[in-house]
């Protein structure tokens, strides 16, 4: 069944309308000084997140990182692109037994292309 977005639309506005003073609620009864007197619970990211160490990263793990995220942003692509780099070095493509040796070989990966505009990006 084909709902046309006017009245999808409409039909969503009533029902947010008549649920905004339910969900609403608690902060419509509270007033201005207890607001600014409210204590909310705060987490920072760095108990949440352990802090990065480059030495806890191998530089293959990294060469891999740097080349998947340069090709592209969206994960399903990303891992094709793993794909291909890991299959290059297993079968020693071009020569190439390494992760760095298999994503600077010239002409293989767009972002380390000799000149590219986005190699020093990367590198």
């Amino acid at each position: 069944m084909h709902v046309p977005p006017q009245r999808a639309a409409a039909a969503l506005s009533l029902v947010l309308a008549a649920l905004l003073p339910v969900i609403g609620f608690g902060f419509a009864s509270m007033t201005a000084q207890e607001a600014e007197t409210r204590q909310n619970p705060v987490v920072t990211v760095a108990h949440v997140i352990p802090p990065f160490s480059r030495d806890a990263v191998s530089e293959d793990v990294l060469w891999l990182a740097r080349c998947i995220y340069s090709e592209t942003k969206r994960a399903p692509e990303q891992e094709l692109v793993a794909w291909v780099i890991r299959n290059r070095v297993e079968t020693g493509y071009r020569g190439q037994r390494s992760y760095e040796g298999a994503v600077l070989d010239p002409y293989q990966f767009s972002a380390f292309n000799p000149g590219s505009a986005k190699r020093r990006l990367y590198l």
